[in-house]
């Protein structure tokens, strides 16, 4: 039991750090001497469209049409899967859909920590999917700005402060609202540099969560083992 105890701090201390590869990783690049060159832009002036809240509407088991749920939003990525059924009509429906490639920001949380965070949707959104009222859909403009590099840079440090510094808390919910939000600024380095930037921390991102699933498992195996012990010890097998 003592060396399953000692296995068990080195695996906890090991995902301790796994996790926060990611945030180390962004500020490798975004607190690096080179970003100290870098322009710094407000979201209104790189938009094609205004920022837009989503749809409120109740649940309604067995309804036809899904809209998602705050947790859809994940590490940077839009989980399509986080959506719940909803009564609403087609024309209710209709410019509340999301939108492939468009950044979806919440607008409200209890968490200071989670207000203003955002996620990149997929390209590609089958079957179609609503979002809700504390969500604001970001249509960027794909000229300026690389829209999976702006899934990391809306995370980078001085951003997330930023972010935080304009939000306002009310009956202990934490929100940001349009106009705050479209002040926020972010770094932004020539298109080119957005891309090799994007390459690189999607790169390193997939490797570190590799890393933490693998050692969540080995640390769930740890988990196990005293019971496996105890059972053998009290069968005879030990």
């Amino acid at each position: 039991m003592a060396v399953v105890e000692r296995a068990r701090a080195a695996s906890e201390a090991q995902l301790k750090a796994a996790k926060a590869l990611p945030a180390a990783c962004l500020r490798a690049v975004f607190s690096s001497p080179e970003s100290r060159l870098w322009a710094h832009r407000p979201l209104s002036g790189l938009l094609v469209e205004p920022l837009k809240t989503g749809i409120s509407k109740p649940t309604l088991v067995g309804a036809e049409k899904f809209c998602l749920t705050l947790s859809a939003v994940r590490n940077g990525l839009l989980d399509l899967a986080a959506r719940k059924p909803v009564d609403v009509t087609d024309s209710e429906a209709e410019g509340n859909w999301v939108r492939g490639g468009a950044f979806y920001i919440v607008r409200g949380n209890g968490n200071r920590s989670l207000v203003g965070r955002g996620a990149l949707a997929p390209s590609s959104i089958t079957p179609p999917v609503l979002y809700p009222d504390l969500l604001i859909q970001v249509t960027i403009n794909p000229v300026l700005v690389v829209p999976e590099y702006l899934r990391f840079a809306w995370d980078s440090e001085v951003t997330r402060a930023d972010i935080e510094r304009r939000s306002r808390t009310s009956a202990g919910i934490y929100k940001i609202n349009q106009a705050n939000l479209a002040a926020v600024t972010f770094p932004l380095p020539p298109v080119a540099e957005q891309h090799r930037i994007a390459v690189t921390l999607n790169e390193q991102m997939a490797s570190a969560e590799w890393v933490r699933k693998a050692i969540e498992e080995g640390l769930n195996a740890i988990n196990r083992l005293p019971a496996a012990l105890l059972r053998r010890a009290f069968a005879g097998g030990l």
